[in-house]
């Protein structure tokens, strides 16, 4: 792997957004720093305050998709954000 490769994998815990970098294990929107390689982008604003208020639509979706089993849509999540860091 080259270091090029190594470097856009190198904080897979960091999602680049427009207005910062969310920190995937804390959901806090952090500044963007030149060190922060990364082959993800979501070309959106991450709300100042959190995820706490937004999620409403995507769990109810879950919620209905998944017959109304928390424990099946917390799996989801997790398989979901584990997608997306790329590890296990």
């Amino acid at each position: 792997m080259s270091q090029a490769s190594m470097q856009v994998i190198k904080h897979p815990w960091l999602l680049p957004c427009k207005n910062g970098v969310i920190n995937l294990k804390t959901g806090v929107l952090e500044k963007e720093r030149s060190s922060d390689f990364s082959s993800k982008y979501c070309p959106v604003d991450y709300p100042e305050q959190g995820i706490d208020d937004v999620p409403m639509v995507w769990e109810k979706t879950l919620l209905e998709i998944f017959s109304q089993n928390q424990e099946l849509v917390d799996f989801f999540q997790r398989l979901c954000g584990t997608c997306l860091v790329g590890e296990v």
